[in-house]
């Protein structure tokens, strides 16, 4: 599931259970059951995920995401996470002009045979369980875009109107830089967008858009709404000018969030008739004739009157965000998280078999075993579950307990 864990290993924290790593995102279940896809960096951000090999770094030339696992064994969970990825990867193909094909589409294992990975099996050790490699998985992500060729991402309607209901395609960063592109003193809020759209399937990016367009880059100057408000789509307002007599102030809402919140309801009460996810916030959520409005520009003269070319201008703002590049921020090479006064030691193992694994715990997969007598050297020390305590060996292959080696 996504979110904590019980073992506190989680990546929503600074350094999950002491490693420098993070992926760009994660795909699992939620708390209601359902599958989604939960974004931890920007697309166009180094991630610190697939290690190296004698060839260079995954992480350097690609995206990563991890699969949350269940079993194993679960064909309906599996078939879910298996379309999400597809529709994932398809969406990043689409958007980065990413290649659906090897070397540019690959899992860990094959990073790892192509030299530019660490030795895990991912998904080979899961996928062909239930009759799928990543052969067929690239072969579903062409099939998505169309074969042969890389047409508009499912993010994009064919019926030549742009759907509310979705996922975002900006990141948060994108539309926080965009927004203080015209107005510096704009407030960062596309993380809230994006959320809060995540937890209803509404495409919180172009919600985003939709704010700029009705606060004037939040800059609210001749709005119904003040920024006091967190009233950030004019919801329950009307007229332009707050000192008209027939202008209605409009809701207000004690946080940012709320106030977003309260706009994304009310734009799946247009789209959709599908029953909230998150408790109703907006005061007008019942006043609107449930899926009556399925695209952005079905809001002309709905959400504004006369607005007969309301939704068109959105989407435009919306095209403006999707082009604006996030500088990717330089990082140095992942090193191992050792203390610095530690001093590496070599140990010889006791045990007949110990297996070693990919973190410092038995609730880490196994990712090989080493055999009784062999001698390695530890660069590195760490607590975790079922061993007093597990040490880093060098080669970077994983964790030994130990508790059955002895020092020399």
């Amino acid at each position: 599931m996504l979110g904590a864990n019980k073992y506190n290993n989680h990546w929503n924290q600074d350094k999950p259970d002491g490693r420098q790593v993070c992926v760009h995102g994660f795909i699992g279940k939620m708390k209601d059951g359902s599958v989604a896809t939960y974004q931890t960096l920007p697309w166009t951000m180094r991630g610190w995920h697939g290690g190296s090999g004698a060839k260079g770094s995954v992480n350097d030339t690609h995206i990563g995401f991890e699969i949350c696992e269940d079993g194993l064994t679960d064909k309906v969970y599996f078939d879910k996470i298996y379309t999400e990825a597809v529709e994932l990867c398809a969406m990043l193909c689409k958007e980065y002009n990413i290649k659906p094909e090897s070397p540019s589409l690959i899992c860990q294992s094959e990073g790892n045979k192509l030299g530019i990975a660490s030795n895990h099996g991912d998904v080979m050790h899961w996928f062909p369980k239930h009759g799928k490699s990543m052969d067929t998985f690239r072969a579903d992500v062409k099939k998505l875009l169309g074969v042969g060729t890389v047409p508009t991402p499912p993010s994009v309607p064919t019926t030549g109107k742009t759907p509310i209901m979705g996922k975002s395609v900006c990141t948060a960063e994108q539309l926080d830089a965009y927004a203080k592109k015209n107005n510096p003193n704009a407030p960062e809020l596309g993380a809230i967008f994006i959320e809060e759209g995540n937890a209803e399937g509404i495409r919180g990016d172009v919600a985003f858009c939709q704010s700029i367009l009705e606060t004037g880059w939040f800059a609210f100057k001749g709005s119904s709404v003040s920024p006091s408000q967190n009233n950030f789509c004019g919801l329950g307002a009307t007229g332009g000018d707050p000192s008209r007599a027939d202008s209605a102030k409009g809701a207000s809402f004690a946080t940012a969030r709320e106030g977003v919140r309260a706009q994304i309801q009310h734009l799946k009460a247009y789209a959709s008739k599908d029953a909230l996810v998150n408790p109703c916030v907006d005061p007008r959520f019942k006043l609107v004739t449930r899926g009556i409005a399925p695209n952005w520009e079905d809001l002309n003269g709905r959400w504004a009157v006369p607005g007969t070319d309301y939704g068109q201008k959105i989407v435009k703002l919306w095209n403006g965000a999707k082009a604006v590049a996030v500088p990717v921020t330089p990082t140095a090479p992942v090193t191992p998280p050792t203390s610095p006064t530690f001093t590496p030691y070599t140990v010889k193992v006791t045990a007949s078999v110990l297996n070693y694994r990919v973190g410092a715990g038995t609730n880490f997969k196994v990712n090989g075993n080493v055999k009784k007598g062999a001698v390695y050297t530890i660069v590195a020390e760490a607590k975790g579950q079922g061993a007093t305590l597990w040490g880093k060996l060098k080669s970077g292959a994983g964790w030994i307990s130990l508790d059955y080696v002895e020092k020399r």
